[in-house]
């Protein structure tokens, strides 16, 4: 037990129930009008402390003297509410304002010394918070005594006929979350009408802000938003319930934040970045954290879900960071675009909080990378010549599986791939990311001969390392069975395939097919399918050695039914070979003085099998 003045003695301080005290008083050096308060706090919880106001009126005091108040009660139904009170005296009197103690939530206006009739102005500054008077007394003092007034703060659950249930309400809620909402109701006679209003507070809502009493009352909807308040205790604040015709019911509300159960996670972006036919991008991850221990999450691709995914889907987080692992498979994925996903990490059962992750994806065409360029029928790497085939080694060149050329014509684009030679669009024969076989344009030779050719890579828009290469007029190789060396692509004499089961005879005729002639008459046509045995090489004579014994020529030119760029040779067999039975006699092609290819011996590397 306490007490809030000098002029109040307990006898005891009793620690159990019911209690006996006695309260003496000692007056001596006051005058007027005095207030004060006993205030009991039982031990624990159970019960909040009671405070019992204390008021001393002095002798004299009920006189009154010669003023006359207009009122000598009077209510303030909430914060910033005011009323006027007329004191009035028969003759010029002068006389004092004042307040006892605890009145501090209320305004007086004028106070001091005043005289003959005034008007005193009343206001509520505040609601009356735990051990103020409700309600205060204020004194109006004159010679002849003293006359006093009383002022109420509110009505407390109820204002005449209309009752509100519970008349105090305590909120405890996360910091940044809405409470659940709580109810208070309304007792009282059907149509009556009714305003509310907050008082001192600015996290308290109520719903409705007016209405009218059916014949079961009205619910009011009370909630807590913290907002931006930290963790702690909050209030009081006051929810003011106007019936029309009655005076104000005061409602108390207090309020008790906790940190937040809020999940959140970093970082908000990933990017990441594929080029087509190369290796997945390395998976990147989230750091998932909670305000507190245990807090339960999920984590949801909400967009991109074709090529995007995270793991695990669902845990828990607290101060230690969980980590989520985000992976892109883009394989399936158009090249050249950006692709744009979304993961959404939030709070569930009682976490709160939510993180959308954007996560960006660029795939590329791969860069393409030229490495070695060589004729297509003897993989010789050297200078190259108008209409030559050859063959383009590197990477990334195109894709990752095999395309030919349809039987309709040789395209200049096959499979997202272009290849110019020269500045000109080659005809291609087939395309794979490592290996690409082209016609050089006859272009580089006529109108203009180009002394050094460029030749350059193209797949889905990205260009590769640029390879100078030279022209000579010729550049023959014979086409094998092997990559330039062995079994000739040939034909017997009977159109069979030439081989070591099936040899040629000696004075037959041998078909051998080549590429790298030349400039042919007339000129040659870019792409063309041959249709006739017309076309001819125009650098010089075409000659043939056999086992190294010159073969009569029977015919040299353009190859029908194939592409421009394949030659055709016809030579028999020389009779003179003194060797039998051989089936890897060695073969040489000369055009205008440029051979075929040979061994490391010198002697031809492509055979034909003679017996």
């Amino acid at each position: 037990m306490a007490v809030s003045t000098s002029w109040i003695t307990l006898s005891s301080t009793p620690t159990t129930t019911p209690a006996t005290f006695t309260v003496t008083l000692n007056p001596a050096g006051l005058s007027g009008l005095n207030n004060g308060n006993i205030t009991v706090t039982p031990t624990g919880a159970a019960n909040a402390s009671l405070v019992i106001p204390m008021v001393l009126s002095l002798p004299g005091a009920s006189t009154g003297g010669s003023l006359t108040l207009s009122s000598s009660s009077v209510t303030l139904a909430n914060v910033g509410s005011q009323t006027n009170v007329t004191v009035s005296a028969n003759s010029t009197t002068n006389f004092a304002v004042s307040t006892g103690n605890g009145c501090s939530w209320l305004s007086i206006s004028p106070t001091g010394q005043l005289s003959t009739t005034n008007t005193l102005t009343l206001t509520a500054l505040q609601a009356p918070t735990t051990g103020q008077s409700n309600p205060c007394t204020i004194s109006l003092t004159t010679s002849s005594g003293t006359q006093f007034l009383t002022v109420n703060f509110g009505s407390g659950g109820s204002s005449g006929s209309v009752s509100a249930n519970p008349t105090s309400l305590n909120f405890t809620t996360q910091q940044g979350v809405t409470s659940a909402a709580q109810t208070i109701h309304l007792s009282g006679p059907a149509g009556t009408g009714f305003t509310t209003n907050i008082v001192q507070s600015s996290w308290l809502t109520v719903t409705p802000s007016s209405g009218t009493l059916s014949a079961s009352g009205a619910d009011l909807s009370v909630t807590a938003t913290p907002g931006t308040l930290g963790p702690g205790a909050y209030g009081p604040g006051f929810i003011v319930i106007t019936p029309s015709g009655g005076a104000a019911i005061q409602i108390n509300a207090n309020l008790t934040v906790t940190v937040a159960s809020t999940v959140s996670a970093t970082p908000t972006s990933l990017t990441f970045a594929y080029q087509a036919g190369g290796s997945l991008p390395t998976s990147q991850t989230i750091s998932v954290t909670g305000a507190a221990a245990n807090l339960p999450f999920s984590a949801t691709v909400t967009s991109g879900s074709d090529w995007l995914s995270v793991t695990p889907t669902s845990g828990t987080a607290g101060t230690t960071a969980t980590t989520l692992t985000v992976s892109v498979n883009p394989q399936s994925l158009a090249v050249n675009k950006t692709y744009t996903g979304t993961i959404v990490v939030a709070g569930t059962g009682t976490a709160t909080g939510t993180t959308t992750i954007n996560v960006s994806l660029a795939v590329s065409a791969p860069l393409p990378t030229v490495v070695r360029v060589t004729n297509a029928a003897s993989f010789n790497a050297g200078s190259i010549s108008a209409g030559e085939i050859i063959t383009i080694f590197g990477s990334g060149m195109g894709p990752a599986t095999l395309q030919v050329a349809p039987s309709s014509g040789f395209p200049t684009d096959l499979g997202g791939v272009q290849v110019t030679v020269g500045g000109y669009l080659a005809p291609i024969i087939y395309v794979r990311n490592d290996q690409i076989s082209v016609v050089v344009p006859y272009e580089i030779n006529r109108p203009i001969f180009l002394a050094t050719v460029p030749l350059i890579v193209r797949y889905l828009g990205q260009s590769s390392n640029g390879v100078n290469l030279t022209q000579a007029a010729t550049a023959p190789g014979i086409f094998t069975t092997g990559n330039g060396t062995g079994q000739a692509a040939a034909l017997n004499q009977n159109l069979s395939p030439n081989a070591a089961a099936n040899p040629a005879a000696k004075g037959e005729v041998i078909v051998l097919y080549l590429t790298g002639e030349g400039q042919t008459t007339p000129t040659g046509v870019t792409g063309k399918i041959t249709n006739n045995a017309t076309t001819f090489p125009v650098s010089g004579q075409v000659t043939v050695t056999i086992g190294g014994q010159p073969a009569q020529v029977t015919f040299a030119g353009e190859a029908p039914g194939l592409i421009s760029g394949v030659m055709q040779v016809n030579a028999i067999i020389p009779t003179s070979l003194t060797n039998t039975s051989v089936t890897d006699m060695p073969v040489v092609v000369s055009v205008g003085g440029a051979q075929s290819q040979l061994d490391s011996r010198g002697i031809g590397a492509a055979t034909i099998a003679v017996r």
